[in-house]
């Protein structure tokens, strides 16, 4: 954690009421980005004891988002000379070799997740997020495309699944032993994966993903989407084409959990039709990114974008 992360997000501290990092590795092999942020080991919660101070400075709440890259740890794979996935598999867009994890190393990267997100306890956070999307490995899992496994872990939609579902699992356990009874918990899911390569899940199968991590019990699932007012976008396949994404997720989930809309959330016109016609809540990491003090000066306009970013309260 180094001077320019504090600095960052001692800039960004109210800009929203619910503040998540970004992706965290839980794992050794999880580097894709070099200068990522990491949770893998014990001697990184000095640092993250600051950045949660920081981010909790003006009364939000403090999330963790906790992934393990997979096959897109490029620099793990330059480093180490090996990337992990699901499956042994060669890609057209990756210029190294990916190797399948071995039953084994399939339950150490699942006490990684457990053991950050004791550490991310530790250091004084509100709540985690589980990356489950973007192509990452919980994602790289639930994919017929990047896994091709036999066995309990790969094949059918439930045993693709079941990944994801057991970090749930071990998260929660975690949080059940070591945190406070309001603890955040959400799970951020890509809705579908169609392209040129297959179909890696069409969005009726990420509604049964969706489901069986319901039944676990999160707080919210973050539903990261591209492309022009994807917040809004349709599937491409299956039985719920012609319909908004994030409001047939928010009617399946019924109140079970929120809906947090990303994707295109460039506007704050953008954001108040989101939380208005598909979800419950909103990313507006660009707005922000860009600039700083879109919080104080939306609250200060005589205008409904002022319920964008209510005072500190409610679920969060």
């Amino acid at each position: 954690m180094g001077a320019d992360d504090l600095a960052y997000w001692e800039r960004r501290n109210d800009s929203g009421n619910l503040l998540i990092t970004g992706a965290t590795a839980v794992s050794e092999y999880s580097d894709a980005y070099g200068n990522g942020l990491k949770l893998h080991k014990d001697e990184l919660l000095d640092g993250w004891k600051k950045l949660a101070i920081v981010m909790k400075a003006k009364g939000n709440r403090a999330v963790v988002q906790l992934f393990h890259a997979g096959y897109r740890a490029s620099v793990t794979y330059k480093e180490k000379g090996v990337a992990y996935s699901a499956s042994t598999k060669e890609y057209k867009f990756l210029d190294y070799p990916v190797t399948g994890l071995t039953e084994a190393q399939i339950e150490e990267t699942l006490n990684d997740f457990a053991a950050a997100a004791k550490r991310a306890i530790d250091a004084g956070f509100d709540g985690i997020e589980i990356h489950g999307a973007n192509r990452y490995l919980i994602h790289q899992f639930f994919s017929a495309v990047s896994n091709v496994r036999n066995g309990q872990w790969g094949g059918s939609l439930e045993n693709r699944a079941r990944f994801g579902l057991e970090v749930v699992k071990r998260i929660k356990a975690v949080i059940r032993q070591y945190a406070k009874p309001d603890f955040i918990l959400g799970y951020r899911i890509s809705p579908e994966e169609i392209h040129r390569e297959g179909n890696g899940f069409t969005f009726d199968e990420a509604l049964y993903l969706i489901d069986e991590v319901a039944k676990l019990g999160v707080d919210y699932f973050n539903v990261s989407q591209s492309g022009i007012r994807s917040f809004a976008a349709a599937p491409k396949a299956g039985a719920y084409m012609g319909q908004a994404i994030n409001k047939v997720i928010k009617e399946k989930l019924a109140g079970r959990a929120l809906v947090l809309a990303s994707g295109d959330l460039t506007s704050p016109d953008k954001i108040l039709e989101a939380v208005t016609e598909y979800a419950d809540i909103a990313s507006a990491a660009t707005m922000v990114l860009i600039d700083p003090d879109l919080q104080k000066r939306s609250q200060n306009a005589e205008n409904p974008s002022s319920r964008l970013f209510p005072p500190n309260g409610g679920r969060f």
